[in-house]
């Protein structure tokens, strides 16, 4: 998710979901994602330079989070028992759902569709994660809210700029369509998001937009 929105230029547009006027509230990020992000950028934004510097950027307005002993002791419980159900939770989800765990954060925003699933098959067997009910976000829901702030010609015109980048959202904002109707929306972002939906219905955030859970 970091990689993709800071490739955009986008991190930005997601600033304070769900709130009428700036708040106090921070994004935060797994501090090994800053620079296993900056290294992912190199490869695969049109403008490296322009895209680490919108990354560099954001990255000193978050709040950086450095898991204690006792998250990754989590982590690593939620990693082994994803694998044991078939499924497949990273190092930086998995810190994440942690975190989130322990300490309450409201929403965790990932672009890792795999990591929602898997986090739904460990409603069960980890009592733990029902904390995370209705928390977790996908990238689509991301795009509602940058499609609703920014406006659909806006929000269209980086993402079909950069089709190698997310090649879901490409499709959902029709890149290869040079002259698309002036009241075109990408409605294929519901469609992700509900297919994701049934395969998550737990844990997946409701609604189509992003937003904090309070």
């Amino acid at each position: 998710m970091l990689i993709k929105l800071a490739a955009y230029g986008l991190l930005e547009a997601i600033a304070h979901p769900g709130c009428e006027t700036d708040c106090d509230r921070r994004t935060g990020l797994i501090g090994a994602a800053k620079f296993t992000s900056r290294r992912a950028l190199k490869r695969k934004a049109s403008d490296p330079a322009a895209a680490t510097a919108h990354l560099d950027a954001f990255v000193n307005r978050a709040a950086v989070l450095e898991p204690t002993e006792a998250e990754i002791a989590l982590a690593a419980e939620l990693e082994e028992a994803a694998a044991m159900s078939g499924g497949s939770l990273d190092v930086g989800e998995s810190q994440l759902c942690a975190i989130a765990i322990s300490r309450g954060w409201p929403t965790i925003l990932t672009g890792d569709k795999r990591a929602v699933i898997a986090a739904e098959q460990l409603i069960g067997p980890i009592e733990l994660m029902g904390r995370l009910n209705e928390r977790i976000a996908c990238l689509e829901q991301a795009f509602v809210l940058i499609t609703e702030r920014l406006g659909v010609s806006s929000t269209r015109a980086v993402v079909i700029a950069q089709p190698a980048v997310d090649t879901a959202l490409s499709i959902c904002f029709q890149f290869t369509n040079p002259a698309v109707a002036a009241d075109f929306y990408p409605h294929g972002l519901r469609s992700y998001i509900e297919d994701l939906r049934k395969a998550a219905p737990t844990v997946l955030l409701p609604g189509l937009m992003l937003r904090l859970v309070q």
